[in-house]
């Protein structure tokens, strides 16, 4: 079924006003955002693992878009006509149609939120009465603003990709990252497309048109063998327990330590 089924179905459950009826409203819209997903994908498909693939769910999905083509999320209307060299058209402009997609925020928050229509309320909130005709009331508000959202972008008929990809192997677990040109020239970030990794990367572009990638961590001495061990700067945090890679002895961060310095002067202090 497509996307515009699965919307059309969701409103028609909707207006059944049946409270036992919304459930189903949210997954149908669920899956309405999984198609929309993967079509975006598909564009995409020939430069990816299957192994990566498989493993998105919708919000993922989308977020990879963007490591590809940072366009990829806004909406737009694309035309096309004959021009002169300077750009001048040489007749009408003909309207190849307008390319929708969803705003990411959005989307991660909205597919979370239709996940969790999906399940029974809690005994707790049960026994609070949260379940109650309110809350399905407010569980309407919620479906009716989201097929809102999802029908106009059903509604799109045309994608497109225009992204000038780079390709890498990741520094942590060695899987295919792929990202956008100017969008690793302007964030100098690339972010490993494996969700079970997702680990980020500093990309530095040199004069001559090479490209290096560097794992964004910092680098600790083993206590126990003295062997360099990377650890992610995402992952930093007091508790934090990392192995060495030589010994396999387990470190963990028991304390914190910044320093700072004006850019004129030498000398740092602890803070």
């Amino acid at each position: 079924m497509n996307k515009r089924a699965h919307a059309s179905r969701a409103a028609t459950l909707l207006a059944s006003g049946a409270e036992s009826d919304l459930p189903y409203a949210a997954l149908e819209l669920r899956m309405a955002m999984e198609v929309i997903a993967y079509e975006k994908l598909r564009l995409y498909a020939p430069r990816l693992p299957a192994a990566v693939l498989d493993k998105w769910q919708p919000p993922q999905a989308m977020r990879a878009l963007l490591e590809f083509e940072p366009l990829a999320t806004q909406n737009k209307r694309m035309r096309m006509a004959r021009t002169t060299e300077d750009g001048t058209p040489l007749g009408p402009w003909i309207d190849l149609g307008e390319h929708r997609s969803f705003n990411v925020s959005w989307l991660r928050k909205a597919y979370n939120k239709l996940g969790s229509f999906l399940h029974v309320p809690s005994p707790r909130k049960a026994a609070q009465g949260i379940a109650t005709a309110a809350a399905a009331s407010s569980m309407r508000d919620d479906l009716l603003e989201i097929l809102k959202e999802v029908e106009h972008v059903a509604a799109s008929r045309s994608d497109l990709s225009l992204a000038r990809t780079i390709e890498f192997n990741c520094a942590a677990c060695e899987s295919l990252i792929i990202c956008n040109e100017d969008g690793a020239r302007t964030t100098q970030r690339a972010i490993c497309l494996d969700p079970l990794c997702a680990a980020e990367h500093y990309v530095e572009f040199s004069a001559d048109g090479g490209v290096m990638l560097h794992l964004i961590a910092t680098e600790f001495d083993c206590m126990a063998c003295k062997a360099p061990v990377p650890v992610e700067d995402r992952k930093l945090a007091i508790g934090y327990e990392f192995a060495c890679p030589e010994c396999r002895e387990v470190h963990v961060i028991s304390t914190a330590h910044w320093g700072y310095s004006l850019k004129t002067n030498v000398a740092v202090k602890g803070a």
